[in-house]
């Protein structure tokens, strides 16, 4: 795959995207019964989705593998300039930590609506000022560490000048990126490298952060689900909450299989070994899907949304039209 068919289909994966989380947004809008705390939630995660559709649609990220690490710029702020490209780069990650931080908001949201504990995070001024505070400095944080261990360095940009300028066309010089020498060779041994273990504990912190906060999470619904299930709660009130831990199940599933996964076999598949040096490509393009996917997800598993989509008058049309097809006399032939 060459970059330019790789942003050609990564730009209609994102429109598409967009639209499917545009249309739940009028789904949920137009549902009065939806109470209005819970619409609220879920009103911010489309809102996300479409704003993360859009910095992939904006930025255009490139992603290189080898065997000694990885790269990621923005391919559409290459010629800004260095420090004009680096700062893109660093909305980039911050969009990617959203994720993790509107699920764990999501998690904890689900808690005080079932058990009615810290439910005055969701209904007080100070609450939901917390919560803002927790989403932009895990956010910030994220990007520091980025920048602290992931910087631009002489032996990266070295070592990938030549695959940037014929894959990409690109002076690696002239751009700001994140990346990692994790292994390097060692002159003195040819044929031998050498563990950058600053490079590797850095790398390691960044993703250990992302994988205890995903398992908290994980480990919090999980108990959320026991607890309703064996609660003296009416079976109205348990499968209400049972649908509702199901949307948390579903924004659970599409990151971690969109973009933790392929991140993570990107970050570290070339100094592991893994032949995927000719599918760096393919990390961008799979955490572009994610968006599209949690809509879809949305959609098609959760029952109110689903009956909405084939209520539209496209599907309404269809089926009449179907109907009438299955009306006609039938050939003898």
């Amino acid at each position: 795959m060459d970059s330019h068919l790789e942003s050609t289909i990564m730009n209609v994966n994102c429109t598409f995207g967009i639209g499917c989380n545009c249309l739940l947004l009028y789904f949920l809008i137009s549902d009065g019964r939806a109470r209005t705390t819970t619409k609220k939630m879920l009103a911010i995660i489309l809102l996300y989705n479409v704003y993360t559709s859009a910095v992939h649609m904006v930025l255009d990220m490139g992603f290189i593998v080898d065997e000694y690490g990885f790269v990621l710029f923005s391919k559409n702020f290459a010629t800004a300039g260095f420090w004009t490209s680096y700062i893109a780069i660093m909305v980039y990650m911050d969009a990617f930590t959203v994720t993790l931080t509107l699920l764990a908001t999501h998690c904890v949201y689900r808690y005080a609506t079932i058990s009615g504990h810290l439910a005055w995070l969701f209904n007080t001024k100070l609450g939901l000022s917390v919560l803002a505070f927790f989403n932009l400095i895990f956010g910030l944080l994220w990007c520091l560490f980025s920048h602290i261990f992931l910087c631009p360095t002489a032996g990266r940009t070295a070592m990938s000048r030549r695959t940037m300028a014929d894959q990409f066309g690109i002076e690696i010089e002239q751009i700001g990126y994140i990346g990692a020498m994790f292994l390097m060779p060692d002159d003195a041994r040819p044929g031998k490298v050498r563990i950058q273990w600053f490079n590797m504990a850095g790398a390691g912190l960044v993703i250990a952060i992302l994988i205890t906060v995903y398992t908290a999470i994980c480990f919090g619904a999980l108990e959320l689900y026991l607890f309703v299930r064996g609660s003296t709660l009416s079976a109205k009130t348990k499968r209400l909450n049972f649908q509702l831990l199901r949307l948390l199940l579903i924004q659970a599933i599409a990151p971690i299989v969109f973009e933790y996964i392929p991140c993570v076999i990107g970050m570290f598949g070339g100094v592991l070994g893994l032949p995927i040096q000719d599918y760096g490509l393919a990390v961008p393009l799979m955490t572009s899907c994610f968006p599209t996917a949690d809509a879809l997800f949305v959609l098609i598993f959760f029952k109110t949304f689903r009956h909405r989509l084939l209520a539209l008058p496209i599907f309404r049309l269809a089926r009449i039209n179907r109907s009438s097809t299955s009306d006609l006399p039938q050939s003898v032939f």
